[in-house]
């Protein structure tokens, strides 16, 4: 064998790889990426098994349905209902109102009746058909009828007694059907009974607190306030025209009957949280006034001058409505705001991964073509090389587990999105920079290892080859480098997947459920206007 061949021959550059344990650097290969497929493996049957093998399929379809829009959740549950009435003859009575809740406008009622058949003991029920009769069709003795029934299911509750008279004023807009609505207005304000409005349609095993619950929740309240406004525009118009002609009557005492109702819907400090929110918060602050202002008409037709307490109750509801409207007009853009920090870990984790993708990518085209072959794989990485990847893929699992659960920190750990970003992306460019740079840092020159040769005087050197091989030694090493770094990273991944799972009960992607639907603000808000409106006298003015 001539000298040049001994040359090319691997065993000659150990230092570039030659002669290694390529069987153990090809079993440690292949149980790494065994780890990292297994983890990749138990992430998604964790998530495949509890969204589809949890519960039976129609209840699975039935829990997706609840966080889709409309027009998705449409299609699905008619699938569940059909599914369900033929697997029982009689379908669940939860997935036919759902349905009722999606349905197209001429479907809505048909299938709102049969969810009151299936489950007559529902107030909620009742008291949703009850309006969809009332909003949608005008039909205003039926959906008495419907309110009524609500009325006498439990739990005691003072809404439907309200929503009843609404439909009574709109049925008949004489004199006497009114006085019979404010009637019954009356025997529910002087009641117990608190105001509880439907919640939506839930799954247990979702959380309440996101965006989309929020949404539906005040979608049915604004439902449920609907024939409330039109009741207090009936009332109050009326008596605004009987009080240009001079006619006061018993307008006062109705007026203040429609005030202590919206006093009702505002609630009190006992109310449960539940059942507190800005929607039907503004819409007693707003009867309150509408009738107040009328009163103050009719104080100063009779007296000549204003009661006193009338002003300051009017001075007090306005600034609580400026209070409402000036935290509804900031409400989008703290919701946007939320969800664009939920957004972000998710951001970083897909460009990152594309890049690192890419960059395993180029490295692997340039060892082709090189023809490289795999006996340069066989060289370990420097202990050096080894921590500051692990301490990088540390890093950037530590900044998405800050990212995603920065609201429970001390705000003295809190930073802002970009300071979050600034330091994923240093690390991110460390820890590729450092691939680059560092197989050339590691491996000796080759000069050196030309020397070496030379002077064992066995063989005679040529630099050229020992180039060589030293280029196909550290691109194999940045091919390793990069390697190990996506399998890393895709670790990282798992790993913040399943402890997001287990600490927030949902996945980083279900954006619609963790983004803030500012529940928790509103009520603390409800609770501060009912303090400001508590000091002056209500009911007796």
């Amino acid at each position: 064998m001539s000298s040049q061949e001994n040359l090319q021959d691997d065993f000659a550059y150990p230092e570039y790889g030659g002669g290694g344990d390529y069987a153990g650097a090809r079993r440690a290969r292949r149980a790494f990426r065994f780890c990292v497929a297994a983890m990749i493996a138990l992430t998604l049957a964790f998530w495949f098994s509890e969204n589809y093998l949890r519960f039976d399929k129609s209840e699975t379809q039935y829990r997706m349905s609840l966080t889709l829009h409309e027009a998705s959740a449409r299609p699905v549950l008619q699938a569940v209902v059909k599914r369900d009435t033929v697997e029982k003859e009689t379908p669940t009575a939860k997935y036919v109102e759902a349905l009722a809740a999606v349905e197209e406008v001429d479907m809505t009622l048909p299938c709102y009746e049969t969810a009151c058949k299936l489950n007559s003991t529902s107030a909620s029920l009742m008291i949703k058909y009850g309006c969809q009769l009332f909003l949608r069709e005008a039909r205003y003795k039926e959906a008495r009828e419907r309110f009524r029934e609500a009325s006498l299911l439990p739990p005691k509750n003072a809404l439907p007694r309200y929503l009843e008279a609404a439909a009574l004023a709109a049925t008949d807009t004489t004199r006497e059907e009114l006085s019979e609505a404010m009637a019954l207005i009356a025997r529910t304000n002087s009641s117990e009974a608190p105001v509880l409005f439907p919640q939506p349609l839930w799954h247990p095993t979702l959380p309440k607190g996101g965006m989309w619950y929020v949404k539906l929740q005040r979608d049915f309240i604004q439902q449920c306030c609907a024939p409330l406004y039109q009741l207090s525009t009936l009332i109050v118009g009326k008596a605004k025209a009987d009080i240009d002609k001079g006619i006061v009557h018993e307008w006062d005492s109705w007026l203040e009957k429609l005030q202590i109702m919206g006093e009702r819907l505002l609630g009190d400090i006992e109310t449960e949280e539940a059942h507190l929110g800005a929607t039907q918060a503004f819409a007693g602050i707003r009867f309150q006034l509408d009738a107040l202002q009328q009163r103050r008409r009719i104080s100063e037709r009779m007296f000549g001058s204003v009661n006193p307490a009338l002003i300051e109750r009017t001075v007090k509801l306005e600034a609580a409505l400026k209070q409402l409207n000036d935290f509804e007009n900031k409400r989008d853009g703290l919701i946007e705001t939320d969800r664009k920090r939920r957004m972000s870990p998710l951001f970083f984790c897909v460009n990152t991964f594309l890049l690192f993708v890419v960059m395993y990518l180029l490295i692997g085209i340039l060892n082709r073509i090189l023809y490289s072959g795999k006996k340069s794989w066989s060289l370990s990485h420097p202990m050096y090389a080894k921590s500051i990847l692990i301490s990088g893929l540390l890093l950037l699992l530590l900044l998405l587990l800050y990212t995603s659960f920065l609201p429970q920190l001390p705000a003295a750990l809190h930073l802002n999105t970009r300071g979050v970003a600034l330091g994923w992306y240093v690390v991110v460019a460390v820890l590729m920079l450092f691939g680059l740079i560092y197989p050339g840092l590691f491996l000796p020159s080759a000069r050196k290892s030309y020397y070496r040769i030379a002077d064992q005087g066995t063989v005679e050197p040529h630099l050229a080859v020992v180039k060589k091989h030293r280029r196909i030694a550290c691109f194999a090493l940045m091919r390793r480098y990069y390697g190990l770094l996506l399998g890393g990273f895709l670790l990282v991944l798992c790993l913040w997947i399943l402890t997001f799972r287990i600490i927030d009960g949902l996945y980083p992607w279900q954006i619609k459920l963790l983004t803030t639907g500012l529940s928790s603000q509103e009520v603390d808000l409800v609770h501060q206007l009912q303090a400001l409106l508590s000091t002056s006298v209500s009911a007796g003015i």
